[in-house]
C-alpha cells in the first residue's frame, strides 16, 4: 500500500530518475516526467497528491504548471525546486499556492520530509472535507426530521382542537 502519490517533473533525466526512485523506494507511488504537457495529462487523468516540479522546463515553466495544476487538480500540493532561485520567483510561487520552494541541489531526505508534510496536509484537507459533507448530510437529515415532527405536531394540534370542539 502506498502512502501517497507523487508526480515529479524534471527535465534533467538523471535527477528525475534519482528523485522518482528515491520516493518509490520509500513507499510512495511516484512517477516522473520530463515535460509539463505529460504532467498535465497525468494530473487530468488521476488524483496526484503532491507535484514536485522544477521551475525551468521545456515548453512551460514550473510556475505555469502549478497554475494549471490548481485548475485541474485543486487538492494537489505543489513543491517547487530550482537551481536558479530569485526573490520574485519565490514570491510568485508561494503567492500562487506552492506548498514549498526548495533550492537545488536539494537533499533527497529534505525533499521527502517536505513531501510527507504536504501529504499530511492533503490527508487532513480531505478528512475535513469528508467531515463537512457528513455534517451537511446530518443537517439535512435533522431538517427532514424537524419538518416531519413539525407536521406531526400541527396535525396533533388540529386533532386536539377538533376534539375540544366536540366536547
Amino acid at each position: 500500500m502506498h502512502e501517497g502519490s507523487v508526480l515529479v517533473v524534471e527535465d534533467e533525466p538523471t535527477l528525475l530518475r534519482q528523485i522518482t526512485s528515491y520516493f518509490q523506494g520509500r513507499g510512495l507511488a511516484a512517477q516522473g516526467v520530463g515535460v509539463p504537457a505529460e504532467a498535465e495529462a497525468i494530473l487530468s487523468a488521476r488524483q496526484i497528491d503532491v507535484l514536485v516540479t522544477d521551475i525551468v522546463l521545456p515548453g512551460a515553466s514550473g510556475l505555469e504548471l502549478m497554475r494549471r495544476c490548481s485548475e485541474v487538480s485543486p487538492d494537489t500540493e505543489v513543491i517547487i525546486i530550482t537551481g536558479a532561485p530569485n526573490l520574485p520567483t519565490v514570491e510568485e510561487a508561494l503567492r500562487g499556492g506552492a506548498f514549498d520552494y526548495l533550492e537545488k541541489p536539494v537533499r533527497l531526505a529534505d525533499l521527502r520530509h517536505r513531501v510527507m508534510q504536504a501529504l499530511e496536509r492533503v490527508r487532513l484537507l480531505r478528512e475535513a472535507r469528508g467531515q463537512q459533507e457528513e455534517i451537511r448530510r446530518l443537517n439535512a437529515q435533522l431538517a427532514r426530521k424537524l419538518e416531519s415532527s413539525t407536521a406531526a405536531l400541527s396535525e396533533a394540534r388540529e386533532q386536539l382542537a377538533a376534539t375540544s370542539l366536540l366536547s
